[in-house]
């Protein structure tokens, strides 16, 4: 981490560089730093969160989601490796609009390749990890839970209340008002992944 903050250092306006050193920064753990560090270039929505999840930056979401199940935030972490979930579908969305252009226009070679891209969507790097990340924090929940640690009351608690936050309500609205589940987008703060996972 400090070599790549060193080489960050020496050009700011390197946009490889800053998602280099960010990348290590979450392999420490230090998530706020992270996200501050991506910051430079990622711009920020209205409540000031990256756009990391529109731009689909999928090793950004591993990365953090990982970070999150080491410190041992699993709502966060699922809320994470859902994002990745989510840009997958999106993208085999993509595939079958494109096969209504392709036939339009004749251009089979394309089509061929949209089918071998389509083929190999989930045997990427990310989307394997992504997987069993998802197994290995369900499993911690769910262990947790039985253990004790994790209780269902406080968890269920602490759905409710958010449920009554502005966040909250703003999502829902939005997806209420969308009738397209692929463009649905998961819950900001990840509680509906965390219910179902206990």
């Amino acid at each position: 981490m400090v070599l790549t903050e060193f080489a960050r250092d020496l050009d700011q306006a390197d946009r490889y560089l800053n998602a280099l050193s960010s990348k290590y920064i979450f392999k420490v753990d230090e998530i706020e730093q992270a996200e501050k560090t991506m910051g430079k270039f990622s711009k920020e929505d209205a409540d000031g969160n990256l756009n990391c999840h529109d731009m689909q930056t999928m090793w950004y979401e591993n990365h953090c989601g990982a970070a999150h199940y080491r410190l041992g935030n699993y709502r966060e972490s699922l809320q994470q490796f859902k994002y990745i979930e989510k840009h997958l579908e999106e993208m085999k969305q993509d595939c079958t609009d494109f096969v209504h252009y392709v036939f339009r226009k004749v251009t089979i070679n394309h089509f061929l390749q949209m089918l071998k891209f389509e083929d190999e969507l989930y045997e990427g790097k990310y989307p394997v990890r992504c997987c069993l990340n998802i197994f290995k924090s369900i499993s911690k929940v769910q262990k947790g839970v039985k253990s004790g640690d994790i209780k269902i009351e406080d968890v269920r608690k602490g759905y409710e209340e958010y449920k009554e936050t502005t966040p909250y309500k703003n999502w829902k609205k939005d997806q209420d008002a969308n009738d397209d589940d692929v463009l649905d987008q998961p819950d900001p703060e990840g509680w509906e992944n965390y219910i179902k996972a206990i």
